[in-house]
């Protein structure tokens, strides 16, 4: 993706562009999802409940470096390995705090109002990528990402919107598709209805989970480049 003097922030831009991605670089983004569904499952369906999850999301820590890091070398033009999937396992610390500071923001926030927690659902939706990208500290990153979102807040609570209605639509066209057969092999097998949910919802969210990430990278690249912030690493 390259910039100019004339860099514009267009949600439309992103959608296109993840529309574009995910159909030519499928095989890719499913074999870099897998590893993060698969914990997902075992944290859900396999560990002890209901600390399963909890486990499974901190094993999936020092992935998620690098996963970013695929999403950004990918909206940059590059053709990524694999192995940079592992490349910021380094960062699991940072990635740790980062997550605990963001999410304990946004729980707050939508704990105590609606709106306080929307705020911070918009300030701190680059904050992964600030921090791979520029190795910055967990609160940098946040203060970063507000900046980053400064101006273009109203574009990026709808972009927000459209991945979260997007993801709703997929759930329940894909839970009809895959759960209703999976509730008929689940009686079959003598298996309760919440285990095979279990079993099946991360399966069904994997490709919503690629394509909002393209989303998130493609319009994190775009607004570094609006506010001359990209970092002095990326090629021209």
């Amino acid at each position: 993706m390259q910039g100019g003097a004339a860099a514009q922030f267009s949600v439309g831009s992103a959608i296109e562009y993840a529309n574009k991605t995910f159909v030519r670089k499928f095989s890719f983004l499913f074999a870099l999802q897998l590893p993060l569904t698969a914990l997902s499952l075992v944290g859900s369906c396999l560990l002890p409940q209901p600390f399963g999850p909890w486990l499974a999301a901190l094993c999936a820590l020092p992935l998620a470096g690098g996963f970013a890091a695929v999403q950004l070398g990918l909206v940059d033009g590059r053709e990524p390995v694999y192995a940079e999937l592992f490349s910021k396992a380094g960062l699991t610390g940072k990635v740790f705090l980062l997550n605990l500071c963001v999410n304990t923001a946004m729980v707050l926030g939508y704990f105590c109002l609606l709106v306080p927690g929307v705020l911070a659902t918009i300030h701190f939706a680059f904050c992964m990528f600030c921090l791979v990208e520029d190795n910055k500290s967990p609160l940098d990153a946040m203060r970063r990402s507000s900046q980053l979102s400064k101006g273009y807040r109203w574009q990026v609570f709808g972009l927000f919107w459209v991945m979260v209605l997007a993801a709703l639509v997929f759930g329940i066209v894909g839970g009809i598709f895959l759960g209703v057969p999976s509730y008929f092999v689940g009686k079959a097998l003598h298996l309760e209805f919440k285990h095979m949910i279990r079993w099946t919802v991360p399966i069904i969210l994997m490709p919503v989970m690629i394509w909002v990430q393209l989303i998130s990278a493609h319009a994190y690249r775009q607004l570094t480049l609006v506010h001359g912030q990209k970092s002095a690493s990326e090629p021209s």
